[in-house]
């Protein structure tokens, strides 16, 4: 599969997901994660970059709300 055919599929789930509004702000990447992954890439982050880890980071939290959902109704 091509990265621009994964990309509107790594949306569409993350949209499809109905994680509650309280638990987004609750988990949600905040200053001291967002510099230690600046420091991580040790280069000069640009907007694509910074929406490239807001993308994964969304991705895994949708991901994640899936197996506790599913994992709860076990």
């Amino acid at each position: 599969m091509q990265i621009h055919e994964t990309i509107p599929e790594i949306k569409a789930y993350i949209h499809r997901t109905k994680i509650p509004a309280k638990a987004k702000e609750n988990y949600n990447l905040w200053g001291p994660e967002l510099r230690a992954l600046r420091n991580m890439a040790g280069v000069m982050v640009t907007n694509e970059v910074w929406d490239a880890i807001g993308l994964a980071y969304d991705f895994g939290m949708a991901r994640g709300y899936r197996a506790a959902k599913a994992e709860a109704r076990r």
